[in-house]
C-alpha cells in the first residue's frame, strides 16, 4: 500500500510539471545515445513540429535550418561526453519560424538514458 501511494504521488508531480511546461511552451525529452534515440513530451512534439512521439537524432536535426544543423549535431556529440546540453535553433514551417533552445543536464537514470529539459 505504501507503493502505491508513493507511485500515486509520483503520477501527481508529473502531471504537475507536465502542466506546467505546456503552459510555458516548455518540453521534455528522454534521449537515448547508445540507440540515438528521442521520446518527446506532446508539448515539444508540438513545438518541433515533430512526426512522432519518439525520433531518432538525425530527425530533428532535419526539421531544423539547414545553415543549422551542423551546430544541433555538434551540440549533441559533445553531450555524449559531457552531459550537458546547449543549443539553439530554429524550425520553420509554412506559417512561422519557432526558435527552440535545448538545454538540460544528462541525469542517469541507467547507463543509455539522458533526461533534458527544453
Amino acid at each position: 500500500q505504501r507503493a502505491q501511494t508513493l507511485v500515486k504521488q509520483v503520477e501527481r508531480a508529473e502531471e504537475r510539471f507536465r502542466l506546467a511546461a505546456d503552459g510555458a511552451r516548455a518540453g521534455v525529452f528522454e534521449w537515448r545515445p547508445a540507440i540515438d534515440e528521442m521520446s518527446l513530451s506532446a508539448s515539444l512534439m508540438a513545438l518541433v513540429h515533430a512526426p512522432a512521439e519518439t525520433i531518432r537524432l538525425h530527425t530533428l536535426v532535419g526539421l531544423a535550418q539547414p545553415e543549422e544543423r551542423n551546430a544541433i549535431e555538434t551540440a549533441f556529440r559533445q553531450a555524449r561526453d559531457t552531459g550537458a546540453l546547449d543549443v539553439t535553433f530554429r524550425i520553420a514551417t509554412a506559417h512561422a519560424v519557432t526558435w527552440i533552445e535545448m538545454r538540460g543536464v544528462a541525469i542517469a537514470e541507467d547507463d543509455d538514458l539522458r533526461k533534458y529539459i527544453l
